[in-house]
């Protein structure tokens, strides 16, 4: 489902931004299925978990603003 959900907003992004902009935000995606999994089916948040998706809101963080 995230999968599906995950292109639909894919598509969204390229009818208003290039695709290049656009590819950065397809990182987003195992962050809302960990999420999904978390709220539907009552998997755990291990520290794990927790620490890789800090990791891709700063990376997606550096990418946006561009710095080193």
């Amino acid at each position: 489902m995230i999968t599906a959900l995950g292109y639909l907003v894919w598509n969204w992004a390229l009818t208003r931004t290039g695709a290049s902009r656009a590819a950065i935000f397809i990182t987003v995606q195992p962050i809302g299925g960990v999420l999904l999994g978390a709220a539907l089916l009552h998997e755990p948040l291990t520290a794990y978990t927790l620490a890789g998706g800090g990791l891709i809101v700063v990376g997606l963080w550096l990418t946006v603003t561009g710095r080193a």
